[in-house]
């Protein structure tokens, strides 16, 4: 009668699982933390079920029994194996720093922080993970069970999710990149009012941090003027529509563009005459969720002639706290589109 011989993964660097987590944006933690409970039960069998752990840095709750559970399994190996091992005190400042960390990457959405903030946050949590991984590496290396083989210090699976999510994770920084960082060409104060004589209007900047921005920022380079907003979530672009014989081709172009944009999405518009004048005011806002954020795009028009038209196209995606903060301030800005008597 024959017995099964497992194979274990060779010992390599934490360093290596670090940045494997970070380019698949915390993914392979969880492969990581399968394979490391898969190692420990076959270098010494505790009965533990290597798959149930892969919930385990997703779901707060069951962290708080499940994590003493695997430093007590890796102790247990390092012993076996006559391994140095923490400290008990090491062990309880691990666990203490991992759980207040775990409950922080889930506490930042409601909590208002910017973009970087959390990506640092996420960042310091993934380090406090691969904290442990140096024992476990040990316990590999000291193991006499057959080792995986590696190319690289990279599995076959390993090498082709490096291969794809490497370019895929550079474009989604860049894109972040493009919209956190811009040139700003005029930080705005509070309730600032900004007019174009040339085009005759008018908008008023509710809330801080709105920064005018370089003609192309968000748009093709159509726009008259640009801005960017609450922590770079918002964005606002004024277009000259004028020659526009019907201009309910436009709203609709608007509405399909937050169709493509937001999911669950909801449309109001309505129309109205401006005061002591013929000429239109339409408002179109769409609200909806954009990868579980809420989200909004507005689109308000003034007409200052027969066929002229003035546009502000405007949106915003924000975590819920900073939506439920900011997005008042955002529709009165839209929405303070106003006409003023062009320049001579």
């Amino acid at each position: 009668m024959s017995s099964t011989t497992h194979t274990i993964k060779s010992p390599r660097s934490s360093v290596i699982d670090f940045f494997l987590s970070c380019i698949t944006f915390t993914l392979f933690t969880l492969v990581w933390l399968y394979q490391a409970v898969r190692d420990i039960n076959r270098v010494h069998e505790q009965g533990l079920r290597p798959w149930l752990w892969i919930f385990v840095p997703v779901l707060v709750l069951p962290m708080f029994f499940a994590l003493p559970v695997l430093l007590g399994a890796i102790k247990k190996c390092e012993q076996k194996l006559e391994l140095n091992s923490w400290s008990k005190t090491q062990d309880i400042v691990w666990l203490i720093s991992v759980w207040i960390l775990s409950i922080g990457v889930v506490a930042i959405e409601y909590a208002g922080v910017s973009t970087i903030q959390q990506v640092v946050l996420y960042g310091i949590w993934l380090i406090s993970y691969f904290l442990v991984a140096p024992r476990i590496t040990r316990i590999r290396g000291a193991s006499k069970l057959p080792k995986t083989r590696l190319y690289a210090k990279l599995s076959n699976a390993e090498w082709v999710v490096t291969i794809i999510f490497i370019p895929f994770t550079a474009i989604v920084i860049w894109l972040a990149g493009l919209s956190i960082f811009f040139v700003s060409l005029d930080k705005l104060q509070v309730n600032q009012l900004i007019e174009n004589q040339e085009y005759g209007f008018s908008i008023q900047f509710s809330g801080d941090s709105w920064h005018q921005v370089e003609i192309g920022t968000h748009s093709n380079g159509e726009g008259l003027m640009e801005f960017t907003g609450f922590d770079s979530s918002a964005s606002l672009i004024v277009f000259d529509q004028n020659d526009r014989d019907n201009i309910s081709s436009l709203t609709q172009w608007r509405v399909n563009d937050a169709i493509d944009s937001l999911d669950q999405l909801t449309c109001e518009e309505s129309r109205r005459f401006m005061p002591d004048s013929l000429h239109l005011r339409i408002s179109l806002v769409c609200e909806g969720t954009s990868f579980g954020d809420p989200g909004m795009q507005i689109h308000e028009i003034i007409q200052l002639a027969d066929t002229e038209y003035i546009e502000v196209f405007a949106s915003y995606t924000a975590n819920k706290a900073n939506f439920k903060r900011d997005s008042r301030a955002f529709l009165q800005t839209v929405q303070s589109l106003s006409p003023m008597p062009k320049r001579d």
